[in-house]
């Protein structure tokens, strides 16, 4: 944790203030997020507590930053994938994991026919974790 802990006071003192454009602070956010999350994962009583707000509100301004994005940029969908984590993980809240993670889905595939090669690359890797994730979830409900 105290390794997380030095991470995320980096990224948010020299990283998050040079994000130039909407794709460099979903990226920034969402890491913030990431390592509050990994935190979490080993902590408890009101750090748990204080982490778990902490990546809530990463990711939520990630996903305000992402607004901007096209549907199928891999950050947005690698900020979906891991919000959905979050909150199936650690919120305990399969419907909001599924949620996120269908939106995201969707939004992706109606916008596939307009991506270049790049783009798809790096997008389909991440839409495939997506539809894992949702298949598992939804064998459990």
């Amino acid at each position: 944790a105290n390794n997380c802990d030095k991470i995320i006071k980096i990224v948010e003192d020299h990283c998050l203030p040079k994000a130039g454009d909407e794709d460099a602070k979903v990226f920034y956010l969402k890491m913030i997020g990431d390592y509050y999350r990994y935190t979490a994962e080993t902590a408890t009583g009101d750090k748990l507590a204080d982490v778990t707000e902490n990546a809530l509100k990463y990711y939520g301004n990630a996903t305000e930053a992402a607004a901007a994005l096209k549907p199928y940029n891999s950050n947005k969908l690698g900020l979906a994938l891991n919000f959905s984590v979050f909150y199936y993980e650690l919120k305990n809240d399969s419907s909001k994991a599924c949620s996120i993670a269908e939106d995201a889905l969707n939004g992706a595939r109606d916008e596939i026919d307009n991506m270049d090669n790049d783009e798809a690359r790096d997008a389909l890797s991440i839409i495939e974790l997506l539809k894992e994730n949702l298949d598992l979830w939804k064998e459990e409900e």
